[in-house]
């Protein structure tokens, strides 16, 4: 009651206050933020699945279950973690890890690796957290081109609402056909002036890995910077880090999403030359990455654990099965075009549009994939995220050869 009279007297300018109504017509969203936010389409089916009904989600390109001595190592650790303790703000031990696995000593020459080599590596809750903070840290507004990030589509969906919720806009190259044309991006990126170039390697939704030398060439057109997302580059033959020492404009991301199982923590990173590493680091918020999303993390990432040889078994499981999904998604009539991946994916086309497909194998099968018409700028594109089940490949080819054989 109190409460409802409070709010009433808002309402009304009696006490001199101004109403509710005048207050929140004088809230004004700023001008940049003029795009719909990146949304998947999982919540809005998870709704409406009945009860008792087992979804396949084929749609988000999330890896293989972590491992169970994994999960229980895991478990076991936080139990002796006290809640009421910040946990490292610096992340320093990840960060450590994080250096190993991508190879950083090697690739700069650091003698002292584990004194060092950390300074080269951030961290985000996810790699595209990352893709926002880089804007944010090095963004040009004195100069129009570039105040601009230049993405090259067909790309990841997320790249253009994170990176405009910094205020820098966002040019979209779009190649024809459903390849990117990967001689002509050097090019583009010096024609542009764009003080932000995105490249995604293995790209999302195509699967092909840009070439290290397309990559250096990238980076000696543009004196902006060069952010390589290489958040599939376990499953394939990516390693743009190897380009560190020579560009100091490179950052290249990954995540442990997706080789790693980690989905659900969100922890993701970024090497690059340590100048570019500290400006990142002055706008993140202290304690950006939580305690329980570290230690995962480390548990997971660390070589000297058994945990890697685990992780790269899966990795191996769901390469074998992206390979043979896509050999026996070819001889299934209706399917149009299939693109090579070395990503977790797969991305093909059929003869019917979409959205029609998606809907039928997900109200026949109860398999959710994505449909990529959109991205793709081709009406009957679809992708299907690849497990290292082959109960899934199996159920998935034998759900889309009745969907595509039949009326739909």
């Amino acid at each position: 009651m109190q409460r409802h009279q409070a709010l009433s007297r808002l309402d009304s300018d009696a006490d001199g206050f101004p109403s509710t109504a005048e207050l929140l017509g004088r809230v004004r969203p700023s001008d940049h933020l003029d795009y719909s936010p990146y949304r998947t389409p999982r919540g809005d089916v998870l709704a409406h699945v009945p009860d008792g009904i087992t979804l396949r989600r084929l749609d988000l390109n999330e890896g293989a279950p972590a491992p169970d001595g994994l999960r229980a190592e895991w478990l076991a650790r936080l139990t002796h973690d006290p809640l009421h303790v910040y946990p490292d703000e610096h992340a320093w031990e990840l960060r450590k890890v994080i250096a190993r696995h991508v190879g950083v000593a090697d690739h700069v020459g650091i003698a002292n690796p584990d004194d060092d080599a950390p300074h080269y590596v951030a961290v985000g809750s996810g790699s595209v957290q990352l893709y926002q903070q880089v804007p944010l840290a090095f963004r040009d507004t004195s100069d129009p081109p570039r105040d601009t990030a230049l993405v090259f589509s067909p790309a990841y969906g997320a790249y253009y609402p994170v990176v405009r919720s910094t205020g820098m806009q966002v040019l979209r190259h779009r190649f024809d056909g459903d390849r990117l044309d990967l001689a002509a991006m050097p090019g583009v990126a010096q024609a542009s002036r764009a003080g932000l170039v995105i490249l995604c390697s293995p790209n999302n939704p195509t699967g092909e890995v840009i070439p290290n030398p397309v990559i250096a060439e990238v980076c000696a057109a543009t004196d902006g910077i060069v952010m390589v997302d290489e958040a599939y580059g376990e499953f394939g033959s990516a390693g743009a880090a190897a380009l560190l020492a020579r560009f100091p404009n490179l950052i290249v991301t990954g995540t442990t999403s997706k080789a790693f199982s980690l989905a659900r923590l969100r922890v993701g990173w970024a090497v690059a030359n340590p100048m570019v590493i500290d400006a990142i680091s002055r706008i993140q918020t202290p304690w950006h990455l939580s305690g329980p999303a570290q230690l995962a993390a480390t548990l997971a990432l660390d070589p000297s654990l058994a945990f890697s040889g685990q992780v790269a078994t899966n990795v191996a499981a769901v390469r074998a099965e992206r390979d043979r999904l896509a050999r026996r998604l070819r001889k299934i009539p209706g399917v149009e075009s299939v693109l090579g991946s070395e990503g977790n994916f797969v991305s093909f086309s059929t003869t019917f549009p979409a959205g029609e497909v998606w809907g039928a194998l997900l109200a026949t099968h109860c398999i959710q994939i994505r449909d990529i018409a959109a991205v793709m700028g081709h009406p009957r594109y679809l992708r299907v995220s690849v497990t290292n089940n082959p109960a899934d490949t199996d159920s998935f080819l034998q759900a889309i050869r009745e969907v595509l054989t039949c009326p739909i």
